[in-house]
């Protein structure tokens, strides 16, 4: 019994370490590429905006007859600028590409020599960006695969989200079966309606505040499921109140799905296709977790060491509400860069 209990606890405080480390609001690691012509004939620029943590140095793959002649970088924290500069003997085509080493969850360009000079989002290949800097039009993309590519992003967004996933991981604590299917309904509900609007520009609130108040959010429903036995011992459980609060919670964590929807870039064409897509995803990934996480309390549960488990399970996640909202009250008003 000792032994299964140490390994149910050591199971939980690492799965929750791994959190810790990795939590944020915005979890994709998106990119955005602008391609110009450079001041002097025969020569470009590709200007790179991408997060710190993947900006390594490994070279560009160029067009043949294209070198590098320069490299500037420029900014700090969690974002950073690239300008590259490249010369080329020849005039650029539409067949040819620019191949980036950096390994992204979604990305954008805009290109001075395409066709409509508009921006566009990319489709990657294990992660890295292949550039057609010279295209022609965009080429239209079939329904089924919109659906497809955005679903894929969504279910990745909340499998990687996680703060998401923490406070998923309190309601799953909090309550089981019907009540747990209801909270998890009116969380949905709630991200659902704050992500249209927010996506669609109906509602503009800062991503700064917002991640705050999602790492807000994570204390509260941990503090609410340590009190939960108790509450249930006296007869009461205010599902009706939790219901009102987690949907609220919902409107929250919807923004910041927007945030990354936006920054994975939607064509214009695609983009009610993908605001739904992105959804279902987001749904389709949130149902693996949860169903994960009931499995695993099934387990402890034959093991007798349920509720030891669920203890340590909503003081960690509680603990981490608390340092994120401190680091990014603190980020957001230049106390000390966010960890």
């Amino acid at each position: 019994m000792r032994c299964a209990l140490r390994v149910g606890l050591a199971v939980v405080v690492a799965s929750l370490g791994l959190l810790a480390s990795q939590a944020r609001a915005d979890v994709f690691n998106a990119g955005d590429f602008s391609f110009t012509r450079g001041a002097a004939p025969g020569t470009y620029v590709l200007t790179v905006d991408l997060p710190q943590s993947v900006a390594t140095p490994e070279p560009l793959g160029l067009p043949r007859g294209c070198v590098t002649t320069g490299r500037e970088e420029t900014g700090g924290g969690a974002r950073v600028a690239i300008a590259v500069t490249l010369r080329c003997d020849h005039s650029l085509t539409p067949a040819e590409r620019i191949d980036t080493p950096w390994r992204l969850d979604g990305a954008t360009f805009q290109s001075a020599l395409s066709a409509d000079h508009a921006r566009h989002p990319v489709e990657l290949e294990a992660g890295r960006a292949s550039l057609a800097v010279a295209r022609g039009m965009p080429v239209v993309r079939s329904a089924p695969a919109v659906v497809a590519y955005y679903t894929e992003l969504g279910i990745l967004h909340i499998l990687t989200g996680w703060d998401h996933l923490t406070f998923v991981l309190c309601l799953c604590m909090l309550t089981g079966g019907a009540r747990l299917l209801l909270l998890i309904t009116t969380f949905t509900i709630g991200h659902s309606i704050s992500l249209a609007l927010s996506f669609l520009h109906v509602i503009d609130v800062p991503e700064p505040p917002v991640e705050a108040v999602i790492a807000l959010s994570i204390m509260f429903m941990a503090q609410e499921g340590v009190l939960a036995p108790r509450r249930m011992a006296g007869g009461r459980f205010p599902l009706g109140r939790y219901a009102f609060v987690v949907g609220s919670f919902g409107l929250l964590h919807g923004l910041g799905f927007a945030d990354a929807l936006r920054e994975i870039g939607v064509a214009p064409p695609e983009r009610l296709a993908a605001l739904v897509s992105f959804n279902v995803g987001v749904e389709i990934g949130q149902l693996i977790f949860v169903a994960i996480v009931t499995l695993s309390l099934l387990l402890f549960r034959s093991l007798g060491v349920a509720q030891a488990v669920r203890g340590v399970a909503l003081y960690a996640a509680g603990s981490m509400g608390a340092f994120w909202m401190i680091d990014r009250i603190a980020a957001m008003f230049g106390v000390v860069a966010a960890l």
